[in-house]
């Protein structure tokens, strides 16, 4: 914001208050004003009736009764008439604050109608984004469920598939455990009968030697 338009709207943002604070002086000194009427309306009132019955027990000791009675009636209607003028001019200064209250709210009201308008649009619009959005996340749940049951007989028939080849990749691994088993146990018998064969021979071998040893030698024969 430039500082011209910031110095525009301090000087609007013054001025409004300053306005506000007259309006709010005068309200006030209009309701005090109207309390003061309204006080000296009942105080007249009051003496209105005071005077009232004391002028009529003095016309009852006259001997001209409704003549005096007449007077006194005059005088008080037109006392009764001032102290009802105060009454109405307080209700006029009343019924002011109150007009002008309602016309400061309504103004208030309008002034704040374009945001209030701008809010509501906003609202509008996020509440249609989200309602649009809760319809594609629904299309997209719809659309997985739809491609599940499309793909279901497939998707179990490549199962199966892949069921079966582990099957049979384990048999042939468990075949070709048990062939190098019944190799691994043939070369052990192998290993141990040449193992038996050997031992066999070395004690032959021993036996063969002792029972050299064990001979006699026997001198020739001398030659006739």
């Amino acid at each position: 914001m430039s500082r011209a338009l910031l110095l525009l709207f301090s000087l609007a943002l013054a001025s409004t208050q300053a306005f506000a604070d007259e309006a709010s002086d005068r309200d006030a000194a209009d309701l005090a004003q109207a309390r003061q009427l309204r006080d000296q309306a009942d105080a007249a009132y009051g003496q209105i009736d005071k005077e009232r019955k004391e002028g009529e027990a003095v016309c009852a000791k006259k001997i001209l009764v409704n003549h005096c009675l007449d007077q006194l009636r005059d005088a008080l209607n037109k006392r009764e008439r001032e102290a009802k003028a105060l009454q109405v001019e307080a209700g006029k200064l009343e019924r002011g604050v109150k007009a002008r209250g309602v016309a400061a709210k309504d103004a208030q009201r309008e002034a704040g109608r374009p945001e209030r308008a701008k809010q509501q649009a906003e609202q509008g619009e996020q509440f249609k984004a989200q309602q649009a959005e809760k319809r594609d996340e629904i299309a997209k749940r719809q659309a997985e469920h739809d491609k599940e049951i499309a793909e279901g007989p497939a998707r179990a028939k490549q199962f199966q598939a892949d069921r079966a080849a582990k099957d049979a990749a384990l048999a042939r691994k468990r075949e070709t455990d048990a062939n190098a088993a019944a190799a691994r146990a043939k070369q052990a018998q192998e290993d141990k009968a040449r193992y038996e064969e050997k031992r066999k021979q070395l004690e032959e071998k021993k036996a063969a030697k002792a029972a050299a040893a064990s001979t006699p030698v026997v001198p020739p024969s001398p030659a006739n």
